[in-house]
Formats: structure tokens, sequence, C-alpha cells
């Protein structure tokens, strides 16, 4: 015959601790009841300074393709073009100090490059470019986001209650 016992209890082998003191502070609990509307306009503002931010960096980016396009389609800027490393001069004078670097912009090809044809780019007319640059740069946020939306007010119609 077995016998079962029962493992002791946890809460003997627990140590006692500190009790926890509640403080009530009424100011405290009137600033969070009243604060709900002052934290709803606080997050909408940083919502749209966020969004705005980020309407500002892709404007940023999309400026800076524009240009490197336009500078690839003129003819500046070959695709095959190689990086030409060039030693800065650095030269301290009483006030300041100047660094002076030479560079050299005539694109240099090797001969595999210049036996093969080139493709050239699409031709596009310069008009058409820029007004697509100005349309993709008109891009605003949407205000009306954010915004809370009014009721729409009836015009001497009474609501029939039910």
């Amino acid at each position: 015959l077995e016998v079962m016992t029962r493992p002791p209890s946890k809460q003997k082998n627990k140590k006692p601790t500190a009790k926890r003191v509640i403080l009530f502070d009424e100011a405290k609990r009137a600033e969070y009841l009243t604060g709900f509307h002052k934290r709803k306009v606080e997050r909408r503002k940083l919502a749209l300074r966020k969004a705005a931010d980020e309407l500002k960096e892709e404007k940023r980016l999309l400026k800076e393709r524009h240009e490197a396009l336009v500078l690839q389609r003129a003819g500046v800027l070959a695709p095959d073009m190689q990086m030409i490393e060039c030693q800065p001069v650095t030269e301290e004078l009483p006030e300041h100090t100047v660094t002076v670097t030479e560079l050299d912009l005539q694109p240099t090809a090797t001969p595999a490059q210049q036996s093969g044809p080139s493709q050239p780019l699409p031709a596009i007319s310069k008009k058409s470019f820029n007004k697509k640059l100005k349309d993709e740069l008109k891009m605003k946020p949407n205000k009306r986001k954010f915004q809370r939306k009014s009721k729409k007010k009836t015009k001497g119609k009474k609501r029939s209650k039910r």
C-alpha cells in the first residue's frame, strides 16, 4: 500500500515581502482625466511633423534622381565613366586651411569600351522632362487626414425621434 502525501505548500517557502503603499493624488488624477484632448492634439501634431519630414525627404530624393538623370541625358556623365583617384593638396594659411583637389572630367574609356557601340539614351524633350519633375514635386500631405471632420448640418429639417 502506498500513501500519497501532498507537497509542502509553496507559501511556506516564500519569504515575506514588503507591503506596497498606494498614494492617491487628486491633482494627478485630474490632469490625467482632463488631458485626453491635449494628448490627442499632441499625437496629431507629431504625425503631421513626421509626414512633412517624410515628404521633404522624398522630394529631396526625387530632385537628386532628376539631376542625375539630366546629367546623364546631357552626356556629361557617361554610364561607363570610371572614378578617377586624385591626391588632394592641403595648404595651411594663418586664418584657415585650404584643400585643393584636381579633377579630370574627361571620360576615359578602355579600348574594349571604345570598340563596342554605345547605346544612346532615348530622346526626350526637355520641356516634358521638367514638367514631369514639377508634377512629382507637387506632392502635398493630405492635411484633411489628420483633421476632425465636421458633421453635416441639416437645414430646416428636424430629426424625428424614435
